[in-house]
């Protein structure tokens, strides 16, 4: 009896302390929760949108659903994504079946040199979650809103993120470093490059996507353009050649502007995401007839 009462006592005491603790920078499900979540989807969408950092955090599927009526557009991104064969065939199992309302299905790949190294290929946020049992993804998905009290404690909150059930993460810096991205990339820069292997293989799943229907859209997400400059003098990647054999495989390809504010010299403010998001939608709107 004094047993039990003591783990009573002591369970209530930590979690008394849990919500007790600061204000979490995370608002919205659990970080864990919606990478969970995400690898268990299956059948629920007609517009995808894939990539990494720079497409979860910059593309908001309410925001498509508002000017694509009756569209169900999800946010497929994870970090550190890479375009290997395991990703890019599990973006089929997403897909609602034509008709009853779904007329088309619209894939948008956001392209970012980090995406087409095999670093990212072989190591990733999707993997690692998709590799653990269904089981587990499945607890993590339902539960894991009750395990955020006990997160590790934020002694300085630089950013908020709000964690969206579409897939979407919004970022509200408090504190802007556009140095930040810079620095991790240069590091990046300076041990890979861009894998032909990588890029050969999205352009034949695009030719492969097209060919069963599916209307792939291209576009490179905006940075600053000091990554920009980064990227197109160090990492490899040859966008122009690229976007042509992205048209040739039969995909269409978006020119964004850097019009965009990033407050790391990567990512997009949530301000910043939601005008790209309504950008994007009209484009893809206006050039397939919805």
């Amino acid at each position: 009896m004094r047993t039990a009462l003591t783990i009573s006592l002591a369970l209530g005491i930590i979690g008394i302390i849990a919500w007790a603790r600061p204000a979490s920078v995370v608002s919205g499900l659990a970080q864990e929760q919606l990478w969970a979540k995400k690898t268990t989807w299956e059948n629920q969408c007609d517009i995808v949108f894939a990539g990494d950092s720079r497409v979860y955090r910059s593309l908001s599927p309410a925001i498509f659903r508002r000017i694509i009526k009756d569209s169900h557009p999800c946010n497929f991104g994870f970090s550190g994504n890479g375009y290997g064969d395991e990703y890019l065939a599990r973006i089929n199992s997403l897909w609602l079946p034509k008709g009853d309302g779904t007329p088309r299905h619209i894939l948008v790949l956001g392209i970012t040199p980090a995406s087409l190294t095999q670093f990212a290929v072989q190591d990733n946020d999707y993997l690692s979650y998709a590799h653990r049992s269904l089981m587990e993804r499945y607890m993590l998905g339902w539960f894991g809103g009750f395990l955020k009290p006990f997160g590790p404690l934020v002694k300085e909150k630089t950013y908020h993120q709000h964690f969206y059930e579409d897939g979407w993460v919004a970022s509200f810096p408090k504190i802007e470093e556009p140095e930040k991205g810079l620095l991790m990339y240069r590091k990046l820069w300076d041990k890979v490059h861009v894998s032909s292997e990588a890029s050969r293989q999205v352009l034949r799943s695009v030719r492969s996507w097209q060919s069963s229907g599916v209307e792939v859209y291209g576009f490179e997400p905006p940075t600053s353009q000091s990554m920009r400059e980064l990227e197109q003098s160090r990492s490899g990647f040859d966008v122009d050649s690229f976007k042509r054999a992205f048209q040739i495989a039969g995909g269409h390809w978006i020119n964004v502007p850097l019009k965009y504010h990033s407050y790391d010299g990567s990512h997009l403010t949530a301000a910043a995401a939601l005008k790209l998001s309504s950008d994007l939608a009209h484009t893809i709107k206006n050039q397939s007839g919805l």
